[in-house]
């Protein structure tokens, strides 16, 4: 498995019980209440493209638990002695990309990540909005991530693969005159480099 992408791993059969207790769990979680479909239940986190995916097909299973990539922040189920080895949430996010952030951190400890279909939660309030403020920690968390977990150079492809996406969003404004102007996420762009070479990323590792 890559480090810089957390993909849902081979399943394992059987009662293993020692490697059920290796196992961070998050249920899966709805925006519109318990009756409608969960908007996440598992996924891929790739810092190359600097994306996250939801695997929803996930739920189609008898299965307690299905291994999953990463675990959303939503609400989350995590070990004691798993925090304990690999440290609480990077207190340098903010709103997006800490509980990516701390699966890769779980997983290269060798703990299992996975989602319990049978198990909802409806999240009330669903953070992942557009809003100026949202798409400036976006851009510049992402860019910390990639660079903290991937590589020296992950920073640096996370920026590009940003960078290409705010570019073609600012096109749109000038060409079609889509609003809002792109500059939250422009401003995310270069707050991020800025907190790469403050050296930010190296605070807080264990």
């Amino acid at each position: 498995m890559s480090r810089t992408t957390a993909g849902t791993p081979p399943g394992r059969q059987g009662r293993d019980s020692g490697w059920q207790l290796r196992f961070n769990v998050v249920p899966a979680v709805s925006r519109y209440g318990f009756c409608s479909r969960p908007w996440y239940a598992g996924g891929v986190a790739d810092l190359r493209r600097v994306t996250t995916s939801h695997a929803l097909d996930l739920l189609d299973t008898d299965a307690p638990l299905v291994p999953t990539g990463f675990v959303n922040g939503a609400a989350m189920f995590i070990r004691t002695r798993a925090l304990t080895e690999t440290g609480m949430f990077w207190e340098r996010l903010f709103l997006y990309w800490e509980d990516v952030e701390l699966s890769f951190r779980l997983r290269a400890a060798g703990w299992h990540l996975a989602v319990a279909p049978a198990a909802r939660i409806h999240h009330a309030v669903h953070g992942s909005v557009r809003s100026a403020v949202a798409e400036f920690y976006y851009y510049r968390n992402a860019i910390l991530v990639a660079q903290r977990q991937s590589s020296p150079r992950g920073g640096a492809r996370a920026f590009l693969a940003l960078g290409s996406r705010a570019g073609r969003r600012w096109l749109a404004y000038l060409i079609k005159g889509s609003r809002p102007w792109p500059t939250a996420e422009t401003r995310g762009l270069f707050a991020g480099v800025a907190a790469v070479l403050r050296g930010e990323v190296r605070e807080g590792r264990q």
